[in-house]
C-alpha cells in the first residue's frame, strides 16, 4: 500500500512535521478570522472549515463568531 508513511497513520504522523501542520491548521480558539484572511490573500479563493472540537460544538462556533 501506498501513501505518505506507506498507507500506515503511523508512518503518516512521523513523515509529516508539525512545521507542516503549522501552515495548514488553525489552532486556537480565535485564530481562525485571521488565518482565513492570511489564506485568502496567498491565492485561495474558497477555505475550506472543519471544526473539530474538543470543547462543546455550540461554544466552538460561538467563538468563531464576528464580534
Amino acid at each position: 500500500m501506498g501513501g505518505v508513511g506507506g498507507g500506515r497513520p503511523q508512518g503518516a504522523l512521523a513523515a509529516i512535521s508539525d512545521e507542516v501542520v503549522d501552515e495548514l491548521v488553525v489552532h486556537g480558539r480565535r485564530g481562525l478570522p485571521r488565518a482565513c484572511g492570511r489564506y485568502m490573500e496567498n491565492g485561495v479563493s474558497i477555505p475550506a472549515i472543519m471544526i473539530v472540537p474538543v470543547v462543546d460544538m455550540a461554544e466552538a462556533v460561538r467563538g468563531l463568531a464576528p464580534s
